[in-house]
């Protein structure tokens, strides 16, 4: 079935400034470096929030915990950005996210075809930054649940989910980001914290994964 649209993100009105449309290819050029922010982010926001709990099941990351990047450079600003949008996603469909992922088996050899058509369902019926940030965490959700098996090739697994990620907004979303005036647009929005919007975008993805699944059992 199709996704149903969301509404999880709202532009924040700026009368004073209009947002200049940027290159597809300075998208594309900054995207693996807004791919692995995000996923800084969101691994540095999952170690907080298990302190917070007394929960520790994520495991010590050493690329990650070495990880520098300069914060105030572009790329960092809308990692976090990105990331502060999926921390709800995150939170709240983390067994979900976890539960599906295993179902379908992901490794290296299948992590492009499962993350692929989740994306392609993901973004069937319209694209928005909500949408984008979903993405980035079902990439974080592929990686996470290797490295807890494969802690050892983390670094190259992460290279090659990256890549994917990568490859998709290259062949799908490109024009749309660069459209909306690049990476930066992104800064200009802010989540919805009416949880009716919120599970809008987050019942599109793990829906998305589902149905993922649900095929790849029939095929």
């Amino acid at each position: 079935g199709r996704v149903p649209p969301s509404s999880d993100v709202r532009q924040i009105p700026s009368p004073s400034e209009q947002m200049t449309p940027d290159t597809e290819e300075n998208v594309i050029d900054e995207a693996e470096d807004v791919i692995r922010n995000f996923i800084f982010e969101s691994y540095q926001h999952q170690l907080v929030e298990e302190v917070d709990t007394l929960d520790s099941t994520t495991p010590q990351v050493p690329e990650l915990c070495a990880f520098t990047s300069d914060p105030m450079s572009r790329a960092s600003q809308v990692g976090r950005q990105l990331a502060r949008i999926g921390d709800d996603i995150n939170r709240r469909y983390a067994d979900e996210f976890k539960d599906m992922i295993n179902q379908l088996n992901v490794n290296e050899d299948t992590a492009y075809e499962v993350f692929a058509g989740v994306a392609k369902k993901l973004f069937a019926d319209e694209i928005n930054w909500g949408r984008v940030a979903a993405l980035m965490c079902l990439a974080y959700r592929i990686t996470m649940t290797v490295v807890k098996e494969k802690a050892k090739k983390f670094a190259q697994f992460m290279k090659v989910i990256v890549s994917h990620v990568v490859r998709f907004i290259k062949e799908k979303i490109a024009g749309w980001i660069a459209s909306q005036g690049g990476w930066s647009a992104a800064l200009q929005y802010s989540p919805s914290m009416s949880f009716t919007s919120l599970s809008i975008v987050v019942g599109s993805c793990v829906a998305a994964i589902a149905a993922v699944f649900y095929f790849s059992k029939k095929s």
